[in-house]
């Protein structure tokens, strides 16, 4: 933000001395002169008027006095009273300096008036200005926000009414005053914008750093976030593994349950709104095994069934050997065939491998329906 320029009152430019006198002053005493200032500011003065070379008015004295002043040339005047003073001592009395003076205030007046005008609606738009700048910028500016705001608005207000009331004032000094402090506000509103705007740059680069550093902790954050996820993950994947063994553990030891009790369960806790997934799971196992099972039983069966065969015909083959007096025989003892619980019945003695009855090797055991 571009800073403002400050404007200061030259008390050269705008000498009050200066201000208060005319280039006829060394056709005047001093005294005279005093006198006649003070004509002017106590608005002794009526009727003003100025036609072409000439002013005229009425003052007020003793009585109503007609002065008229008559400009000859740049240096020479003619000049008029109907004072006694005028008539018979000097011509150039109090009331005479009093009409050139208010001809010269009148003509200062306008330019310090141009100027004045100027300096108040410059005063106004500084205050927009700050106005703007604080509404912009209020993250930066709350500390100092509603203080700003009240001298704006009420000192600078208060100041310019007052100005006011000077600005309409007919005496020179009260609106010479009016003049000189409306330099002094411009120069004031205008002074407190730059701390503003130095104000708001200073708590932008603070920001800035502040921005920088939180930046910096976040990434920070976030590459610390990165590797717990990673370890955590890490930590997941043992942690999955052994939660899967622990779960094909329990899918076992349901599986092994006979189906009417897996049943039985998995309508409980379908009453209880429970997830029974895991039971499906076991049941559908469960079938799959015993259908396993009698197909393991149906193949072992069936080889003993032609091993029986094959025994009872190696049989005949021996007893005709033996007929024709071979001693040899051909039986193979041997049970590797058998389902582990023929063995153990085999080995007990209740039965010769042989020996399994048709009946106990019926057709249905050869296949499993699924009930």
């Amino acid at each position: 933000m571009k800073k403002l320029d400050v404007p200061k009152f030259d008390y050269n430019e705008y000498n009050f001395d200066e201000l208060v006198s005319t280039k006829y002053d060394y056709l005047f005493r001093d005294i005279i002169k005093a006198r006649g200032v003070g004509y002017y500011r106590f608005n002794e003065i009526r009727n003003f008027k100025k036609e072409d070379n000439k002013i005229s008015a009425i003052v007020k004295g003793t009585k109503d006095y007609n002065v008229s002043v008559t400009f000859i040339d740049e240096v020479n005047i003619d000049v008029s009273c109907e004072c006694e003073y005028h008539k018979s001592t000097d011509k150039y009395c109090k009331h005479v300096y009093s009409l050139l003076l208010k001809l010269k205030l009148i003509y200062e007046k306008e330019k310090m008036l141009e100027k004045y005008k100027d300096n108040i609606v410059k005063i106004y738009e500084v205050m927009e200005m700050i106005k703007s700048i604080v509404n912009d910028n209020k993250k930066y500016l709350e500390s100092i926000y509603i203080n700003t705001f009240l001298r704006v608005n009420d000192n600078y207000l208060d100041y310019l009414k007052r100005l006011e009331y000077y600005e309409k004032s007919k005496d020179i000094k009260e609106f010479y005053y009016a003049f000189t402090q409306s330099f002094k506000y411009l120069s004031g509103i205008s002074t407190e914008y730059n701390e503003i705007v130095d104000e708001i740059e200073k708590e932008k680069k603070r920001y800035e750093e502040l921005e920088r550093k939180r930046q910096e902790d976040r990434i920070k954050e976030q590459e610390e976030m990165e590797d717990e996820e990673e370890e955590e993950e890490e930590g997941v994947l043992e942690y999955s593994a052994e939660a899967d063994k622990i779960i094909d553990r329990l899918d076992n030891i349901l599986a092994s349950l006979p189906i009417d009790v897996l049943e039985e369960y998995k309508k409980n806790n379908l009453e209880d709104g429970n997830d029974v997934s895991m039971f499906d799971k076991a049941i559908e196992e469960k079938k799959r095994r015993e259908q396993e099972l009698y197909r393991q039983k149906a193949k072992w069966r069936k080889r003993a069934r032609r091993v029986a065969l094959f025994s009872f015909l190696a049989g005949v083959f021996e007893g005709l050997k033996d007929f024709h007096g071979n001693s040899s025989t051909y039986f193979d003892d041997s049970t590797d065939y058998l389902m582990p619980w023929e063995k153990d019945q085999v080995d007990s003695g209740e039965y010769e491998p042989y020996q399994f009855e048709e009946e106990d090797m019926d057709e249905d055991d050869y296949y499993y329906e699924d009930k």
